[in-house]
């Protein structure tokens, strides 16, 4: 009796052990696809800086505020 009990507790333990790893596993997946998105977010606001820096430069902003 006692070593069923001592089996079930082993088992348990494995199971549990198992379900904490499969959950570490899918945060794990979860912060590396907030980190693609972040990082392709970074890179589409860099290119419309850019591309907005290349259209309305500083001297337009100073126009702009001396027209204000």
């Amino acid at each position: 009796m006692t070593e069923c009990l001592e089996d079930d507790h082993r088992r348990h333990c494995r199971q549990r052990a198992l379900a904490r790893q499969a959950v570490r596993s899918e945060w794990g997946e979860r912060n590396r696809a907030y980190d693609q998105q972040a990082t392709e977010f970074t890179r589409r606001l860099d290119e419309l800086r850019q591309d907005f820096g290349a259209v309305y430069g500083t001297r337009d902003v100073i126009q702009d505020m001396k027209r204000d």
